[in-house]
């Protein structure tokens, strides 16, 4: 297997979204992914070629059903080794399983989580995050039929409301988009083991000598199985499943950050017009709403703990919110499940190491702002392929620094701005001022 010499960057500076996919040398095609609203940077990605195996899969993308999804989970993987292990089907996990499988990389994609399954989120993709999707020719997932293009964002406060045009940016249902990025992954390759707890353990004598970690697969809480992988991508967001001691990974958490709190739920004959992204700013916390392509409405706060234990409940909490920034509130039924997370702004490092490494928000969080960490997931999800290519073909430790270089360039520094406005958010005083 030839390792490819192009690696991705983010040191290009473009002003438009996009251009052209084109090969560069060994045959990467490259394509430059979109500025984002902080910087008007381009961070350019090396995206692996498809084989023709993988072309002529990959148009079943979109024919796949949910009910192929149910039947998924039962099913054990029927090897005990692998050249990659992705674990986390999120954007960021099924991403980079599917860009791996078209490389014609043995990939096992485990979640522990049955889909379709809902995630707190803001449900927004930003231009920066479509500019991936179209790199690596998954624009089509984005349809009229199935999200709404977002025109408008509109900051409220107390005592003023502000609207701004968007561009290029569209409101989606996790749910949906997530199942989505899942069929894409399966039908370039990757074989799916949804429903089942990847667990790190100690690797045995009977194992492949080139695999570095094994896994063991957990459904129920019992082991179902045990697996050997030569790689492993880390794509498990907020949760904790590090290897190792703590001495071997350090994860900082920020502790006066927020937790995120969000629900969707009928939009009946809501206030919340489509193509619109609305958020409430208070001294508590702040809160976006968006109507979804389904007739729902997606709402979702970041708040700070001690409010969320003074109000009692994520409902009080995101009542409080909407009411504390003067947005309207929403019908919602007895039957919504309001779920929150942990504190948002964290990082983890090294975020390679040993042919192990950690995309999206397993490897840096920060609180997000219209999509921008969708856009981060994405990005990483397909700027770690060439380093784990490299680390396949025994360059491990020059893979792991390198992919540490790359994901500093490519998500580091846009989380940057990310805390900038983050701040400002909590200070609704200047939030007024700077709308």
């Amino acid at each position: 297997m030839a390792r490819p010499v192009g690696v991705p960057h983010a040191d290009s500076v473009a002003r438009r979204s996009l251009r052209r996919p084109r090969l560069g040398p060994s045959g990467v095609q490259r394509g430059r992914i979109g500025n984002s609203a902080a910087s008007g940077r381009a961070v350019e990605l090396a995206v692996p070629p498809p084989l023709a195996r993988a072309d002529s899969l990959c148009g079943k993308a979109s024919t796949v059903t949910a009910q192929r999804h149910r039947d998924l989970p039962s099913r054990l993987p029927d090897r005990d080794h692998w050249e990659v292990v992705v674990i986390g089907a999120g954007p960021a996990g099924s991403l980079a399983a599917r860009e791996l499988a078209r490389c014609g990389h043995e990939v096992l994609l485990v979640e522990r989580s049955k889909f379709p399954r809902y995630k707190v989120c803001g449900g927004c993709l930003n231009a920066r995050a479509v500019s991936v999707l179209e790199v690596v020719g998954l624009g089509h997932v984005l349809s009229p039929q199935d999200c709404h293009p977002l025109t408008t964002f509109q900051l409220q406060t107390k005592s003023r409301c502000v609207q701004l045009p968007l561009e290029g940016m569209w409101s989606v249902c996790r749910s949906w988009f997530d199942n989505r990025l899942l069929e894409a992954a399966v039908a370039a390759g990757a074989t799916p083991c949804l429903g089942t707890e990847a667990r790190f353990t100690a690797l045995s004598d009977t194992m492949p000598s080139q695999c570095r970690w094994a896994i063991g697969l957990h459904r129920d809480g019992r082991e179902v199985g045990r697996l050997a992988a030569q790689t492993v991508v880390l794509a498990t967001g907020l949760s904790r499943i590090l290897p190792g001691t703590s001495s071997q990974w350090q994860t900082w958490v920020d502790p006066a950050s927020r937790v995120g709190v969000g629900a969707t739920f009928d939009a009946h004959e809501s206030q919340y017009e489509p193509g619109v992204l609305s958020m409430g700013v208070s001294s508590t916390g702040y809160v976006g709403v968006v109507r979804l392509a389904n007739e729902r409405l997606n709402v979702a706060a970041a708040v700070s703990v001690p409010q969320l234990r003074a109000w009692g409940s994520l409902q009080a909490t995101m009542e409080s919110l909407l009411t504390a920034s003067g947005l309207p509130l929403p019908e919602v039924g007895n039957t919504t499940t309001w779920k929150g997370t942990p504190l948002l702004t964290r990082r983890t490092t090294p975020v390679g190491r040993d042919g192990l490494f950690l995309i999206g928000d397993a490897a840096e969080y920060v609180e997000p702002f219209t999509g921008e960490g969708m856009a981060a997931a994405l990005a990483s999800g397909v700027a770690v392929v060439p380093h784990v290519r490299q680390a396949l073909d025994g360059e491990t430790e020059a893979a792991c620094r390198a992919w540490s270089d790359t994901h500093r360039r490519l998500v580091t520094r846009q989380n940057r701005w990310c805390r900038r406005l983050t701040w400002v958010l909590r200070h609704p005083r200047l939030a007024r001022w700077s709308a």
